[in-house]
């Protein structure tokens, strides 16, 4: 192979991007003897790896239950906090409804038309003031509705991270 390709597989490598058929083509490459003077220290690697997958190494015999032991740990603590933010959101939903309801049953018991006529001198007043109560209201729920979004987000994540983990379990 040429250096130019050695060199663009290296890079390939290094980032992680290369398969075992060309990982095998670096160390046949760095296990000859006609290195270029400028990758003596990949060589160095690459024999160094060689060394190190041709010894045993030793293993408890319990690991295998440690660490699956570890990842089901892992899984429900995810799981909780799936919940939690499950819990967040359904609370953050129901107060606002609650919210709503309770803002509307005070206006509907406490006024009627008549009454709102009597506190403005015009028509004209008492519609300005209804726009600005109700522009007060929906700056309150696109505030209810951001911290929505914000925990379905926040729960699409960690739902890709429990997939990510389960597909790794497989």
């Amino acid at each position: 192979m040429e250096k130019e390709d050695i060199k663009k597989l290296l890079e390939r490598y290094y980032n992680g991007e290369t398969d075992l058929n060309e990982e095998q083509v670096l160390k046949d490459f760095f296990a000859g003897d006609d290195v270029p003077q400028d990758m003596v220290a990949d060589s160095d690697l690459f024999r160094r790896l060689s060394e190190m997958s041709s010894c045993d190494v030793d293993m408890p015999d319990d690991m295998k239950t440690r660490l699956s032991a570890r990842i089901d740990e892992w899984g429900r603590q995810t799981e909780r906090k799936r919940i939690y933010s499950m819990y967040r959101y359904v609370s953050g939903v129901a107060a606002t409804v609650l919210l709503v309801l309770g803002l509307g049953y005070s206006i509907l018991e406490d006024r009627s038309v008549e009454t709102v006529y009597d506190t403005f001198d015009s028509p004209q007043e008492a519609y300005l003031e209804t726009q600005r109560a109700l522009q007060l209201f929906s700056d309150a729920i696109d505030k209810g509705t951001a911290g929505l979004h914000k925990a379905g987000n926040t729960t699409r994540k960690v739902g890709e991270k429990i997939d990510n983990m389960i597909s790794i379990g497989k």
